[in-house]
């Protein structure tokens, strides 16, 4: 399974730019959800404990989902692992990950 990374942010950074990710068939192409009607983004962080996050659902003919960043994505140093859900199903995307730092160094938006 492929993992997607998203990023190395500081301690309580809220990046602007919405996480998102495209559902792909097997061989890579966009997968229509538009049997789905609704996203979920849950959310692991570094200590075990999932937290929920509102999730949209942008073109569902070309697979696209999103869900904005919020402070409790970044509140923890270490790694966060998340995945995107569709309902009905459940479907899972990938998991996509990103690391939270306490020092100074490159932030990547």
């Amino acid at each position: 399974m492929t993992t997607e990374y998203a990023g190395r942010y500081q301690r309580g950074e809220i990046p602007l730019t919405p996480l998102q990710y495209q559902y792909l068939d097997g061989a890579g192409a966009p997968l229509d959800i538009s049997a789905h009607n609704a996203a979920t983004f849950l959310v692991t962080d570094p200590d075990g404990a999932t937290l929920s996050h509102a999730a949209t659902i942008v073109t569902p003919a070309t697979g696209f989902v999103s869900a904005a960043w919020t402070a409790a994505m970044t509140n923890t140093a270490g790694r966060w692992e998340a995945h995107f859900w569709l309902a009905p199903g459940p479907v899972a995307s990938v998991p996509i990950v990103w690391v939270v730092v306490d020092g100074p160094g490159p932030t990547v938006i």
